[in-house]
């Protein structure tokens, strides 16, 4: 695959949140995903679809109770994840920052209460579920980004009570749980991935699918976000370094086929910018450079029950980043976007300069801009 090495990037966005040539460029900037991007959205629809159960007559674990004291609110990890940073920029510069996405969102459809990607695109404003009265989908009630088509053969369109406005930016980051739920039932003892590579065909298309309804609205702008190493997290640090392997080889497989579509004139001539998140997180140097030296082990698993926080650590549980290795994706994905739309970057300040001269790690990233 080819990359764009950026030097030092995560020296230069360390600014804060202000107008910008990014917020410039857009109108809107929706999110679409799962718990990696989720802001509370699955939080707010369980508290909606179940009573809170009574306490347990078991002592919690360790893990347990470092997960309900570190954990964020509505968020899995210790902090805000990548996307509250770019949908914030929006709001704070007068333009309209949504999060669709959903802790335990599929790309495949698979019928449960959460929605998955496709519904997220299509939601109604009052989402169907076994409640009364009826309750909206999302907590502004808006619905959301697509109509569904008014006749067979004719194009969705933009749900105009978005206000996505004539320049929207989407971006797309899901799959995740479709992979792990399918090498969650793998025996390692007796591996046989074909389930998994059968789970993975199936959260492509529908990516594909939700990607060309998107642009068919008239979506002309995205950002799409491949699937981390899963060989490498911690819910599979104790299998088989084999089963590890085969786990990161089939990730990096689903990435390739995903970049080949992008990368293809698939979606009616949209710009795409396509962020690396399978190599920045496991590539040792950037990480330490950031001060994530522990790469291997949970923080709730790990850390005593009086540790201050996660400092230092990538992941928050075994499978989720800490707010740390979460502003590495809103770092790589934000310079991304720079580099795919030639923006110039907020002036720094000299501490940001002595850091940029500083910091020798890369960040690898990549864009694509599709030919109509």
């Amino acid at each position: 695959m080819k990359h764009l090495a950026i030097l030092g990037a995560a020296a230069l966005l360390a600014t804060p949140a202000q107008a910008s040539p990014l917020t410039d460029q857009f109108t809107s900037f929706s999110v679409l995903g799962d718990s990696l991007s989720d802001i509370g959205n699955t939080e707010r629809l369980l508290g909606i679809l179940a009573p809170p159960s009574p306490p347990s007559a078991t002592p919690p674990t360790n893990a347990e109770i470092n997960f309900a004291r570190l954990r964020a609110p509505g968020v899995f990890s210790d902090g805000s994840t990548w996307a509250a940073g770019l949908t914030n920029e929006f709001r704070n510069n007068g333009k309209t920052g949504v999060n669709l996405s959903f802790a335990g969102a599929q790309a495949a459809d698979n019928g449960g209460p959460v929605p998955d990607l496709l519904a997220q695109i299509f939601a109604p404003a009052i989402y169907p579920l076994p409640v009364t009265p009826p309750v909206s989908t999302y907590a502004d009630g808006l619905g959301g980004l697509l109509n569904l088509p008014t006749a067979p053969g004719t194009p969705p369109t933009l749900n105009s009570a978005r206000n996505l406005g004539g320049t929207p930016l989407v971006s797309v980051f899901i799959g995740g749980n479709d992979f792990l739920n399918a090498a969650n039932s793998i025996d390692s003892a007796t591996p046989d991935f074909t389930a998994l590579q059968t789970a993975l065909g199936g959260a492509l298309a529908t990516v594909q699918g939700g990607l060309q309804a998107l642009a068919g609205a008239g979506v002309r702008d995205f950002v799409v976000m491949n699937l981390p190493d899963f060989g490498l997290i911690p819910r599979f640090q104790n299998e088989a370094p084999a089963f590890q392997a085969q786990l990161s080889a089939i990730a990096a497989g689903y990435n390739t086929q995903l970049s080949a579509f992008l990368q293809g004139n698939n979606l009616f001539g949209a710009t795409v910018t396509e962020v690396d998140v399978f190599d920045a997180l496991s590539d040792q140097a950037l990480l330490a450079s950031r001060g994530i030296t522990d790469t291997q082990n949970a923080c709730v698993q790990t850390v005593s029950t009086t540790a201050p926080s996660c400092a230092g650590f990538l992941f928050f549980d075994d499978i989720h980043p800490t707010a740390e290795g979460h502003a590495l994706i809103n770092d790589i994905t934000r310079a991304a976007l720079d580099e795919t739309y030639q923006l110039q970057p907020v002036p720094l300040p000299a501490s940001a300069l002595l850091l940029l001269s500083a910091v020798g790690g890369t960040l690898v990233l990549r864009r694509r801009k599709q030919n109509s």
